[in-house]
């Protein structure tokens, strides 16, 4: 009998998706195919508000596990206070009506992180 050594990081990668890949590119199905309550459904139904749309004109581009360093879900927005706790989420990035969105989810709440509000945050920070 001949027996093959599998190193270990190649066994998690094969039990482990996410050993393998941080950022996982959709399959660019629109935001109705997903079941509801999942990530990309929340991120869909976002964007689809935001846009004025269906749900189902909105296509999920990739989808990230991310951990956020806090409540903002890494999109701070000017003026508002974060609690400080690691908030574990998915990087979202959906395109509809011709624009990309980078919407962030965690548990039932999305949001569509808005650069702007970004680098305004950042100009205010010590």
């Amino acid at each position: 009998m001949i027996m093959r050594v599998i190193p270990i990081s190649a066994l998690l990668c094969l039990l482990t998706a996410s050993a393998c890949s941080s950022a996982t590119p959709a399959a660019a199905r629109s935001g109705a195919a997903y079941p509801a309550g999942s990530p990309e459904a929340i991120a869909a139904a976002v964007v689809a508000q935001k846009a004025g749309i269906n749900v189902d004109e909105v296509i999920i581009r990739s989808v990230e596990a991310v951990e956020f360093g806090d409540s903002s879900l890494g999109c701070p927005q000017p003026g508002m206070g974060y609690l400080q706790v690691i908030t574990p989420g998915y990087k979202i990035i959906a395109a509809a009506a011709d624009r990309s969105f980078d919407v962030r989810v965690a548990g039932s709440r999305g949001l569509i992180c808005d650069p702007r509000n970004l680098s305004e945050s950042r100009r205010n920070q010590p």
